[in-house]
């Protein structure tokens, strides 16, 4: 599942809210000992809806998109990520319709999509379930990511 970094609380002396925070997503010499261990924690325990939908992106390499898992972004670990193409999936149990998860996903998607990140957002049954229109939606998010001016 995605993963917020632990955080430092504000007002300890020295500690700033971001203090384990890595603001761009790349390079990998910046992801902080912290946050790159708990990326990989989150790579080990996936879910099998998340191994499946790893599956279902492999065919995109073919079209030079470079997907990685449980990856880095700002405080968050996303699911999945197309970085050069701004593109975040993430792949939601039942937590993420409680109060709790509501909010947290909120705020994550705010920051996501304020540093021009697209968020595509998949229940665990839709990945399990209905694979193909899955790719299908994603590979809509790719093309129109690809027309905008960044990719240029």
């Amino acid at each position: 599942m995605v993963g917020e970094v632990d955080r430092p609380q504000a007002g300890r002396e020295g500690d700033s809210p971001q203090a384990h925070a890595i603001v761009m997503a790349i390079p990998h010499s910046n992801i902080d000992d912290r946050t790159r261990t708990t990326a990989k924690r989150l790579r080990r325990g996936q879910t099998d809806a998340e191994r499946k939908m790893w599956r279902l992106l492999r065919p995109f390499r073919d079209d030079g998109i470079s997907f990685r898992r449980q990856a880095p972004v700002g405080v968050y670990i996303v699911d999945f990520v197309w970085l050069s193409g701004r593109l975040v999936m993430e792949v939601d149990g039942g937590q993420h319709s409680e109060a709790t998860g509501l909010v947290r996903d909120a705020a994550r998607t705010q920051w996501l999509e304020s540093q021009r990140f697209e968020i595509l957002r998949f229940w665990n049954n839709d990945v399990l379930r209905n694979g193909a229109g899955c790719q299908e939606v994603i590979a809509q998010a790719i093309e129109r990511r690809r027309s905008l001016s960044f990719m240029k």
